[in-house]
């Protein structure tokens, strides 16, 4: 039923407690398998955290869901007000030079041709540094099989597009950057739009941890109850 497809289940019987009618229950979709007699205040317990645990996922993903809609809107924004800007001599661009964004022109080769200073307060690398050789040799080797696929894309014509990976900084240590990036064929240049999205990856992986820990207690808490329950009986 769409109205309580979410809803979760206790189940609550006096009939069997054998491990084979406890899994059946579970396999069934139930969150829980409680033997009579129920106590009040242990079901309550059980209830309350069920009801907060879909609180709070609901809520992670409306957060997500928000996040990502307003990253786009940013992106595809600060996309169109810069394509146009790039075209031009680029250094002598106000916007170009002072822009907080990663911002750059590479050939179809890979390497950069054209860098804004951001990439130097990002990366730690000095301009020329970023020139010397392929980007793609600054992406952890764990991503650059991915990020070439999308550069392969990009070179065929496809228009912009949207990717995330890992870059090593001259320090050692990582960081990740949300790519946006258009072809301009005639030329066989890549306009590119980046940002440092570190912070908030950093954030969802945090959400993540909390969602873990909030699991676990759940799961004590079941077994702390099993152990009443048993002690109740």
């Amino acid at each position: 039923r769409k109205s309580s497809e979410h809803t979760p289940i206790i189940f609550v019987t006096a009939i069997n407690d054998t491990d084979n009618h406890v899994s059946r229950g579970y396999s069934l979709g139930a969150v829980d398998y409680i033997l009579t007699p129920v106590v009040p205040d242990v079901l309550r317990t059980k209830v309350a955290v069920f009801v907060e645990l879909h609180k709070k996922t609901v809520e992670v993903k409306r957060q997500g869901e928000l996040l990502r809609e307003m990253e786009q809107r940013v992106f595809q924004r600060q996309l169109a007000e810069s394509t146009d800007r790039l075209e031009a001599e680029t250094k002598r661009n106000r916007f170009f030079t002072l822009s907080l964004d990663l911002l750059g022109i590479a050939g179809f080769d890979g390497v950069f041709k054209q860098l804004n200073p951001t990439w130097e307060s990002v990366l730690g690398y000095a301009e020329s540094e970023l020139k010397e050789k392929p980007f793609l040799e600054f992406v952890l080797p764990e991503d650059r099989a991915r990020t070439a696929e999308q550069f392969e894309k990009l070179k065929s014509g496809t228009t912009v597009s949207y990717f995330e990976n890992r870059c090593r900084c001259r320090d050692g240590s990582e960081r990740w950057i949300g790519w946006t990036a258009a072809p301009f064929m005639a030329e066989e240049l890549l306009y590119i739009f980046a940002r440092d999205i570190t912070e908030r990856i950093v954030a969802e992986q945090h959400i993540r941890s909390l969602n873990q820990q909030l699991k676990q207690q759940i799961t004590e808490l079941n077994e702390a109850n099993q152990n009443l329950e048993a002690f109740t009986y």
